[in-house]
């Protein structure tokens, strides 16, 4: 990567977090608790899911395939 493609994603980073400060600020108080509480439910779900594979290494070898049934036929 050359220098002009990093201060190009840089900028394009920069524009993104300033529109998000932006839509922060319009929001309601009500609105951010929602957004902040799914963010950390989210966290919370991914932590455990990984917690969960770290804790069973056939897991991290082999992940589970899923497969399609044919209960319907």
């Amino acid at each position: 990567m050359q220098s002009g493609d990093l201060d190009d994603a840089e900028r394009k980073r920069l524009e993104r977090n300033m529109k998000q400060r932006t839509r922060r600020a319009e929001m309601s108080d009500e609105q951010r608790q929602e957004i902040n509480r799914r963010q950390r439910e989210y966290r919370a779900r991914k932590k455990a899911e990984s917690n969960q594979n770290s804790h069973n290494p056939e897991t991290v070898l082999r992940p589970t395939l899923l497969t399609p049934t044919f209960a319907g036929l």
